[in-house]
């Protein structure tokens, strides 16, 4: 019986394996296939990703502000910049939010006082003085970058 049953699988598998004799295989052209149609009618697809600027580092913002008062002390060669924050254009990580239209006191050293004047509208990156929480003498930010 096993004799017979794997006669006829035999058969089965033979007769599927042979060609059709009523269609002649056609040659195929390798130029028209639908790969390289694909290819040549879609450019590529995948964006060009920009690498992102570097970011401020922690405790820094850069701020459109106007310059509302300039002290400066001849003896220590510090001094305190006033400013009327209009916008905060950029934040680092762990600064404290910035009100729109607050009043920071910015530590100065003497060779920070360049072109700047009272009533200038400037771009000014600063820092955030974590040492000088709950000290009245010392602003609670300093300078880092002025932009005019």
């Amino acid at each position: 019986m096993t004799y017979v049953a794997v006669l006829i699988s035999l058969i089965y598998l033979f007769n599927g394996c042979k060609g059709s004799e009523e269609q002649p295989q056609q040659p195929q052209d390798y130029t028209t296939d639908s790969l390289s149609q694909l290819n040549a009618s879609t450019p590529d697809t995948l964006p060009i990703i920009a690498h992102p600027e570097p970011g401020l580092p922690p405790g820094q913002a850069t701020l459109q502000a106007e310059v509302t008062e300039i002290f400066f002390n001849q003896k220590e060669s510090t001094g305190r910049l006033s400013l009327q924050v209009h916008s905060v254009e950029q934040y680092g990580p762990s600064t404290p939010a910035i009100p729109a239209n607050d009043t920071l006191s910015i530590l100065l050293m003497a060779n920070q006082f360049q072109n700047v004047e009272e009533g200038d509208t400037i771009q000014v990156t600063v820092q955030h003085n974590i040492e000088s929480i709950g000290q009245d003498k010392k602003p609670g930010w300093s300078l880092v970058d002025i932009k005019n």
